[in-house]
């Protein structure tokens, strides 16, 4: 009985050792494979971040781009509006001026006559 314990203990004892060798090597590999991961998912954020950058300096240049194409335009089109201005004020004088000197001729009055812009 006693040789049968013993022989009984001494195979347990190989069995939790084979099985603990096992684990132990088997765990090598887990962990390569939970590193492999690991990095994929660094790389694949590292690449988000990126591609995110990229994508808010492109958004930023073509902001400022419209917005010196903007204010190009603007300053076209009040360049524009104020040739048009200036000389639709200046018809205005020569015509006002006109009837004026056409009002004193007529009148014989030389009364000095105020010109309001508006």
């Amino acid at each position: 009985m006693l040789v049968e314990v013993d022989t009984l203990q001494l195979l347990m004892q190989a069995a939790l050792s084979t099985l603990l060798l096992i684990i132990y090597n088997c765990s090598d590999q887990v962990l390569t494979t939970r590193e492999r991961r690991v990095a994929k998912s660094r790389e694949a954020a590292a690449g988000s971040v990126r591609k995110t950058a990229n994508a808010r300096q492109r958004w930023k240049s073509a902001k400022d781009a419209a917005k010196k194409h903007a204010s190009g335009l603007q300053a076209q089109l009040s360049r524009t509006f104020s040739r048009k201005k200036d000389t639709t004020d200046s018809e205005k004088l020569k015509i006002l001026n006109q009837a004026t000197s056409s009002e004193t001729d007529v009148n014989c009055c030389h009364l000095p006559i105020l010109l309001l812009q508006i």
